[in-house]
Protein backbone atom coordinates (compact mmCIF):
# COMPACT_ATOMS: atom_id res chain seq x y z
CA UNK A 1 0.00 0.00 0.00
CA UNK A 2 3.02 2.59 -0.35
CA UNK A 3 2.07 4.12 -3.72
CA UNK A 4 -1.44 4.25 -2.01
CA UNK A 5 -0.50 5.62 1.21
CA UNK A 6 2.59 8.18 -0.24
CA UNK A 7 4.00 10.01 -3.03
CA UNK A 8 7.36 9.65 -3.96
CA UNK A 9 9.77 12.40 -3.81
CA UNK A 10 12.92 13.05 -6.21
CA UNK A 11 16.05 12.06 -4.35
CA UNK A 12 18.50 13.16 -7.35
CA UNK A 13 20.74 15.84 -6.97
CA UNK A 14 20.40 17.11 -10.12
CA UNK A 15 16.33 16.72 -10.78
CA UNK A 16 16.82 13.78 -12.93
CA UNK A 17 13.82 12.01 -11.32
CA UNK A 18 15.03 9.59 -9.19
CA UNK A 19 12.27 8.61 -7.47
CA UNK A 20 11.49 6.82 -3.83
CA UNK A 21 9.63 7.03 -0.44
CA UNK A 22 11.64 8.43 1.81
CA UNK A 23 10.38 8.97 5.38
CA UNK A 24 11.62 10.99 8.31
CA UNK A 25 13.34 9.72 10.99
CA UNK A 26 11.68 10.98 15.03
CA UNK A 27 14.01 13.02 16.86
CA UNK A 28 16.04 14.37 14.24
CA UNK A 29 17.88 17.79 15.82
CA UNK A 30 18.44 19.73 12.31
CA UNK A 31 15.44 20.73 9.89
CA UNK A 32 14.62 18.42 7.05
CA UNK A 33 13.67 20.00 3.52
CA UNK A 34 9.86 19.70 3.02
CA UNK A 35 10.83 18.35 -0.42
CA UNK A 36 12.65 15.93 0.51
CA UNK A 37 10.12 13.28 2.66
CA UNK A 38 7.47 11.86 0.77
CA UNK A 39 3.88 12.89 1.97
CA UNK A 40 0.29 11.63 1.79
CA UNK A 41 -0.93 10.67 -1.57
CA UNK A 42 -3.45 12.43 -3.66
CA UNK A 43 -6.12 10.94 -2.79
CA UNK A 44 -5.98 11.97 1.00
CA UNK A 45 -5.40 15.09 0.16
CA UNK A 46 -8.97 15.09 -2.01
CA UNK A 47 -11.65 17.25 0.33
CA UNK A 48 -13.72 14.06 -0.27
CA UNK A 49 -11.88 11.64 1.06
CA UNK A 50 -14.01 9.65 3.49
CA UNK A 51 -13.64 9.65 7.47
CA UNK A 52 -14.29 6.45 8.48
CA UNK A 53 -15.55 5.11 12.32
CA UNK A 54 -15.36 1.23 11.92
CA UNK A 55 -14.77 -0.50 8.44
CA UNK A 56 -14.90 -4.03 6.88
CA UNK A 57 -10.95 -4.31 7.07
CA UNK A 58 -11.22 -3.65 10.74
CA UNK A 59 -13.59 -6.22 11.07
CA UNK A 60 -12.47 -8.70 9.44
CA UNK A 61 -8.88 -8.30 11.91
CA UNK A 62 -11.14 -8.52 14.71
CA UNK A 63 -12.57 -11.39 13.74
CA UNK A 64 -8.93 -12.80 12.54
CA UNK A 65 -7.56 -11.79 15.95
CA UNK A 66 -10.77 -13.88 17.85
CA UNK A 67 -10.10 -17.36 15.96
CA UNK A 68 -6.74 -17.11 16.60
CA UNK A 69 -7.45 -16.93 20.23
CA UNK A 70 -9.94 -19.70 20.09
CA UNK A 71 -12.89 -18.60 19.93
CA UNK A 72 -16.27 -19.33 17.06
CA UNK A 73 -15.94 -17.11 13.92
CA UNK A 74 -17.41 -17.54 10.49
CA UNK A 75 -13.86 -18.02 8.93
CA UNK A 76 -10.73 -19.48 10.32
CA UNK A 77 -7.98 -17.08 11.47
CA UNK A 78 -5.81 -17.10 8.58
CA UNK A 79 -9.02 -16.71 6.23
CA UNK A 80 -10.21 -13.77 8.15
CA UNK A 81 -6.52 -12.19 7.80
CA UNK A 82 -6.44 -12.80 4.25
CA UNK A 83 -9.71 -11.08 3.82
CA UNK A 84 -8.43 -8.10 5.92
CA UNK A 85 -5.13 -7.58 3.76
CA UNK A 86 -6.97 -7.56 0.77
CA UNK A 87 -10.34 -5.48 1.49
CA UNK A 88 -7.77 -3.15 2.34
CA UNK A 89 -5.42 -3.18 -0.90
CA UNK A 90 -8.67 -3.23 -3.40
CA UNK A 91 -10.14 -0.03 -0.58
CA UNK A 92 -6.99 1.85 -0.99
CA UNK A 93 -7.51 1.49 -5.27
CA UNK A 94 -5.12 -1.89 -5.45
CA UNK A 95 -6.74 -5.31 -7.06
CA UNK A 96 -7.04 -8.85 -5.73
CA UNK A 97 -4.01 -10.14 -7.79
CA UNK A 98 -1.56 -7.54 -6.15
CA UNK A 99 -3.51 -8.62 -2.65
CA UNK A 100 -2.88 -12.23 -3.35
CA UNK A 101 0.78 -11.68 -4.44
CA UNK A 102 1.52 -9.78 -0.83
CA UNK A 103 -0.47 -12.29 1.23
CA UNK A 104 2.49 -14.75 -0.46
CA UNK A 105 5.46 -12.92 0.82
CA UNK A 106 7.06 -15.14 3.65
CA UNK A 107 6.60 -12.22 5.91
CA UNK A 108 2.85 -11.85 5.24
CA UNK A 109 1.60 -15.92 5.20
CA UNK A 110 -0.53 -16.29 8.10
CA UNK A 111 1.36 -18.60 10.45
CA UNK A 112 -0.63 -19.18 13.94
CA UNK A 113 2.41 -19.47 16.09
CA UNK A 114 2.59 -15.73 14.71
CA UNK A 115 -0.52 -14.70 15.00
CA UNK A 116 -0.01 -11.53 17.35
CA UNK A 117 2.92 -10.16 15.19
CA UNK A 118 0.75 -11.00 11.92
CA UNK A 119 -2.09 -9.53 12.67
CA UNK A 120 -0.91 -6.56 14.93
CA UNK A 121 1.40 -5.88 12.26
CA UNK A 122 -1.41 -6.05 9.07
CA UNK A 123 -4.09 -4.65 10.89
CA UNK A 124 -1.56 -1.24 12.11
CA UNK A 125 -0.57 -1.05 8.62
CA UNK A 126 -4.25 -1.00 7.15
CA UNK A 127 -5.29 1.25 9.87
CA UNK A 128 -2.59 4.15 9.16
CA UNK A 129 -5.09 6.77 8.73
CA UNK A 130 -7.00 6.11 11.80
CA UNK A 131 -4.59 6.75 13.80
CA UNK A 132 -6.01 6.47 17.15
CA UNK A 133 -7.21 2.87 16.01
CA UNK A 134 -4.02 1.73 15.13
CA UNK A 135 -2.38 3.24 18.50
CA UNK A 136 -5.40 1.14 20.57
CA UNK A 137 -4.31 -2.10 18.15
CA UNK A 138 -0.17 -1.79 18.51
CA UNK A 139 -1.31 -1.71 22.67
CA UNK A 140 -2.74 -4.44 22.64
CA UNK A 141 -1.22 -6.74 20.33
CA UNK A 142 2.03 -4.80 20.93
CA UNK A 143 2.92 -5.45 17.08
CA UNK A 144 4.76 -3.88 15.07
CA UNK A 145 7.90 -3.09 17.10
CA UNK A 146 8.36 0.82 16.54
CA UNK A 147 11.27 2.79 15.52
CA UNK A 148 11.11 5.34 18.12
CA UNK A 149 13.78 8.38 18.67
CA UNK A 150 17.45 7.50 18.85
CA UNK A 151 17.14 7.65 22.91
CA UNK A 152 14.46 6.29 23.71
CA UNK A 153 13.18 2.31 23.31
CA UNK A 154 10.07 0.88 22.63
CA UNK A 155 9.31 0.79 26.46
CA UNK A 156 9.41 4.63 26.66
CA UNK A 157 6.37 5.14 24.26
CA UNK A 158 3.09 6.66 26.58
CA UNK A 159 0.18 4.00 26.45
CA UNK A 160 -2.51 6.12 27.79
CA UNK A 161 -3.46 10.07 28.21
CA UNK A 162 -2.81 11.22 31.74
CA UNK A 163 -5.97 12.63 33.47
CA UNK A 164 -6.24 16.03 32.86
CA UNK A 165 -4.69 18.66 34.90
CA UNK A 166 -7.49 20.47 36.20
CA UNK A 167 -9.09 17.25 37.51
CA UNK A 168 -6.81 17.03 40.09
CA UNK A 169 -7.14 20.23 40.78
CA UNK A 170 -10.62 20.10 41.40
CA UNK A 171 -11.83 16.89 42.08
CA UNK A 172 -8.50 15.43 43.92
CA UNK A 173 -10.62 12.35 45.58
CA UNK A 174 -11.84 11.04 43.32
CA UNK A 175 -8.84 11.64 40.66
CA UNK A 176 -6.98 9.85 43.37
CA UNK A 177 -9.71 6.98 43.29
CA UNK A 178 -9.66 6.73 39.63
CA UNK A 179 -5.92 6.59 39.66
CA UNK A 180 -5.32 4.31 42.09
CA UNK A 181 -7.81 1.89 40.26
CA UNK A 182 -5.82 1.51 36.88
CA UNK A 183 -2.14 1.32 38.91
CA UNK A 184 -1.31 5.37 38.33
CA UNK A 185 -1.98 8.16 36.56
CA UNK A 186 1.28 7.69 34.42
CA UNK A 187 1.60 7.41 30.95
CA UNK A 188 3.12 4.06 31.03
CA UNK A 189 0.33 2.80 33.16
CA UNK A 190 -1.30 -0.55 30.96
CA UNK A 191 -5.14 0.00 30.53
CA UNK A 192 -7.24 -3.11 30.94
CA UNK A 193 -7.20 -4.52 27.65
CA UNK A 194 -3.74 -3.80 27.42
CA UNK A 195 -2.27 -6.96 29.43
CA UNK A 196 0.98 -7.52 27.74
CA UNK A 197 4.27 -6.22 29.47
CA UNK A 198 5.36 -3.76 26.18
CA UNK A 199 9.20 -4.69 25.21
CA UNK A 200 11.55 -4.23 22.61
CA UNK A 201 11.16 -8.00 21.46
CA UNK A 202 7.18 -8.67 21.95
CA UNK A 203 6.34 -12.13 22.60
CA UNK A 204 4.34 -13.94 19.71
CA UNK A 205 1.55 -15.21 21.92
Amino acid sequence: RLPLYFAAVDTSADGSGKFAYMGLEYGLTAAAPYQSVSHWSDQMFDPSFPSVLIDYVEVQFLLAEAAARGWTTPMTAQEHYEAGITASIVAWGGDAAEAASYIAQANVAYDQNRWKELIGTQKWIALYNRGNEGYASWRMLDWPVLDPPEDMTQADIPLRWPYPFNEKDLNLENYNAAASAIGGDDVRTQLFWDVTPNSDNPPAR
